[in-house]
């Protein structure tokens, strides 16, 4: 038989406390019961009078008597005197054992028995042959199986679930599932809402931010460029040498830096002041030095949060995603801030442009092919930019642009919809996050949130069958963090 690690836990009954008497699934140290799996109710007794207590089967001919119950119940279509099988109307997946005398429930440890007051025992004859069939039978679950009790009907009558390894990854499966009818129903429910936020500042959750960009670049572009990318738990910063059509990149070069995680939840100040070191740092470095430089450079600052822009130079922080919280930052100009950070380090430098990363990468997708007109994050966070008709912006104020068009930054991140297939792990992440209630669409799909996702789908098929063997699955309950891999 094979060992299993000992868990001490126990379960009250969901009407326990309404009685003032505690019924709970208690074992002996050599019983294991694994605690998290919980039990299912959906009513209470129908007979208060009749109430079912937990009670261990702690003798071992009654332990033998109830395996070889469970064991011939489960592995046959015809019942072993009382006991009968059940489907779960619940959940397809699990097969549901009930004796009409007693609920028998077994677990990696051992079995238990839910029933009024006692359980009718076998004849002697009997005994003899539940002797030598236990040896042959052994444990009626494998290591990778699972039980857990259920309500049939409205009787309060108890029946115990059991699933294997297989069944608990295709329950799994089947709950986070998307086929493509789901999928449209989430593109119509996004539709509805771009336009809503065309039409109205505050018109929808998805914020439709005009960029005042209305000319994208195409290639023909010359000259030296700066510039400045913050959206996530690392920033860039970017200098490049731009040669027209015929040579396009002439130079690049790049510095990468991780943000310390104080800096995320400090103040604006400090944050600032940190990137201008760094830009300072880099421009000094590679032998472009801007301080004492006769021509003032000009600067394109690139950051990933939602803001509302009065111009294409500034705009005021709306509100922080992805891990950040600032709460000083939020309704203040981010250029201003920027500006002030550069000064203080002696930059002679110019924000001639404030850009979302999404606007930015559709910017880049036009450099190189005119042809495109989508651009789309999906790492830290997740977001979308497209070009629009400007004369189907009914919220754009002013005169149209010459170009007739205008890029919109959606900021889809915040998507929320009945229609989405939020999970309870979904659920349970949104509700221990920064911001509970917001980014939710974003918190499904982006590199942020994708890894805790799946830590907690695997820690919870770990608690239910053993899929990693005899691996210690300790790790699982450590949150999990982006900076692992984002360095």
């Amino acid at each position: 038989m094979q060992s299993k690690p000992r868990v001490n836990g126990s379960i009250r009954l969901p009407w326990a406390e309404e009685n003032s008497k505690q019924h709970s699934l208690r074992r002996r140290p050599q019983f294991q019961f694994n605690p998290t799996i919980q039990p299912k109710y959906k009513t209470k007794p129908s007979d208060p009078t009749s109430r079912r207590t937990w009670k261990e089967a702690d003798s071992t001919p009654r332990r033998l008597f109830l395996r070889l119950r469970l064991l011939l119940a489960a592995s046959t279509e015809s019942p072993i005197g009382p006991a009968c099988r059940y489907k779960s109307q619940r959940d397809p997946h699990l097969n549901l054992l009930e004796s009409s005398s007693s609920c028998l429930v077994a677990s990696a440890g051992g079995f238990y028995c839910l029933e009024p007051e006692t359980v009718p025992f076998a004849s002697p004859v009997s005994w003899i042959f539940l002797w030598l069939a236990a040896g042959w039978f052994g444990w009626l679950l494998e290591p990778e199986s699972v039980c857990r009790w259920e309500l049939v009907g409205s009787s309060g009558r108890m029946v115990a679930a059991v699933m294997t390894a297989e069944q608990v990854v295709a329950a799994l499966r089947e709950e986070c599932a998307t086929p493509a009818s789901r999928l449209d129903e989430v593109a119509a429910a996004m539709a509805d809402e771009m336009a809503a936020g065309l039409a109205e500042e505050g018109g929808s959750k998805i914020k439709m931010i005009v960029s005042y960009v209305d000319n994208l670049p195409n290639g023909s572009e010359e000259g030296l460029f700066y510039a400045l990318d913050l959206g996530g738990t690392n920033f860039r910063v970017l200098r490049v040498q731009l040669a027209g059509r015929e040579r396009r990149v002439v130079k690049r070069d790049t510095r990468e830096v991780s943000i310390p995680p104080h800096l995320m939840s400090g103040n604006s100040s400090e944050l600032f002041g940190f990137i201008a070191s760094v830009l300072a740092k880099f421009v000094e470095d590679e032998g472009h030095s801007a301080m004492f430089s006769d021509k003032q450079r000009e600067l394109g600052f690139t950051f990933s949060f939602p803001v509302r822009q009065t111009s294409i130079t500034s705009g005021t922080l709306i509100k922080w995603t992805k891990a950040f919280s600032i709460d000083d930052a939020v309704g203040e100009d981010v250029v201003a801030e920027l500006q002030t950070a550069m000064e203080k380090q002696g930059l002679d430098m110019r924000v001639s442009a404030l850009i979302n990363d999404t606007v930015g990468t559709l910017a880049a997708g036009s450099y190189y092919d005119e042809d495109v007109v989508v651009g789309v994050i999906l790492g830290t966070g997740s977001n979308a930019a497209y070009v629009e008709k400007a004369i189907a912006i009914p919220k754009l104020e002013g005169e149209l642009p010459k170009s007739g068009n205008m890029v919109i930054n959606t900021e889809w991140g915040n998507f929320s919809s009945s229609c989405l297939p939020i999970t309870e792990f979904d659920q349970a992440l949104d509700k221990e996050s920064l911001n509970p209630g917001e980014q939710i669409f974003e918190k499904l799909i982006s590199g942020m949130y994708l890894g805790e996702i799946v830590r907690r789908v695997l820690l919870k098929i770990s608690s239910r069958c053993s899929i990693f063997g005899n691996v210690d699955q300790i790790k699982l309950n450590t949150q999990f963090i982006l900076r692992y891999i984002s360095r």
